[in-house]
């Protein structure tokens, strides 16, 4: 996942997408790559989100030191 920021207000009717200025959203790999190359400059990636780790242990804090 990929954090954007509308800059300006965007709008796509065959696809349904529309959003406003300063809008802050989630979107996948392959809307975010659709929506940066179809308007450049109207979004800048805010963060880029990243999977949780696989093991869900729980673990013993390190010793200290």
């Amino acid at each position: 996942m990929i954090k954007l920021r509308c800059l300006l207000t965007y709008a796509n009717g065959p696809l349904n997408l529309a959003y406003e200025a300063g809008t802050v959203f989630d979107a996948d790999d392959a809307q975010a790559t659709y929506l940066l190359a179809d308007a450049p400059g109207c979004f800048e990636v805010v963060k880029a989100v990243t999977a949780p780790a696989r093991d869900k242990m729980i673990r013993t804090p390190e010793a200290d030191k």
